[in-house]
């Protein structure tokens, strides 16, 4: 009697396909148990292709642009999702379920703008508008822009992300015109508009600076909307002015 023919033995029965990898089912099992084939041994179907291409397409604009910015953590991990997604572009598909790889990488972008703006509000808040802040967020802008460059060095995306959350929850707190008046100061301090529109700005922050010190509290409203108004021609400006080269507006050293 062959052993395995009486019942004695439980017996293995494995089905190989060329395309879909390998299938386990063992008797009394409810269904067979898929296997994982390694990456590219399935094509891609067309549709997921699209949305690979979309979401590569988006990491091959924002790594250029934001270069400068980016930690050598978080371009590594960013290049890294961008050539699996240019994989599936060519049709290769990865032993993982494609939905969850392009929703990750969509998420994954996203956290990364959040933390990258995130950051530079931490620098520019402290930095240019320190005065027309109330202690208690100056302290936690502080606090935030030291805790979300050790996040970003690490690459801890999901730590950096909570972080950002609570940057722009102060953001939204001090207002339009606050935010009006810090990005006008920084634009003019890091060269981003033409020199004469520089020099107004620079001149009404001094001007703001001197109110504050001396207590004057009209004259202090009078700078920041000076600066207000100015903002706006700073965005008609962005749109005609471009700087030879996209430099970080945040350095990382820290005040």
């Amino acid at each position: 009697m062959i052993d395995g023919t009486a019942g004695t033995k439980v017996l293995t029965i494995a089905a190989h396909s060329t395309t879909t990898g390998r299938s386990m089912w063992r008797p009394g099992s409810t269904g067979p148990r898929s296997v994982q084939p390694p990456f590219g041994a399935t094509r891609c179907p067309p549709e997921f292709r699209r949305r690979a291409r979309e979401a590569h397409d988006r990491f091959q604009k924002f790594l250029p642009d934001w270069r400068h910015e980016l930690t050598q953590a978080e371009k590594a991990v960013l290049a890294e999702t961008a050539t699996v997604l240019e994989q599936v572009v060519r049709g290769e598909a990865p032993g993982r379920s494609l939905d969850t790889l392009l929703d990750e990488a969509d998420v994954l972008l996203e956290r990364q703008q959040n933390i990258r703006w995130a950051s530079a509000l931490s620098y520019r808040y402290p930095e240019h508008v320190a005065d027309l802040m109330p202690q208690e967020d100056l302290e936690a802008m502080r606090r935030h822009r030291t805790d979300i460059e050790v996040a970003r060095q690490a690459a801890d995306f999901e730590r950096g992300h909570k972080i950002a959350d609570e940057v722009m929850s102060i953001r939204h707190r001090l207002g339009t015109d606050l935010f009006r008046v810090m990005n006008a100061l920084s634009f003019a301090s890091h060269n981003g508009v033409n020199a004469a529109l520089q020099q107004r700005i620079q001149q009404a922050g001094d001007g703001l600076t001197e109110a504050v010190r001396r207590g004057d509290f009209a004259g202090a409203d009078a700078a920041k909307s000076r600066i207000t108004d100015l903002y706006q021609d700073v965005r008609r400006a962005l749109d005609e002015f471009s700087p030879p080269e996209r430099k970080t507006v945040h350095p990382r050293k820290m005040a």
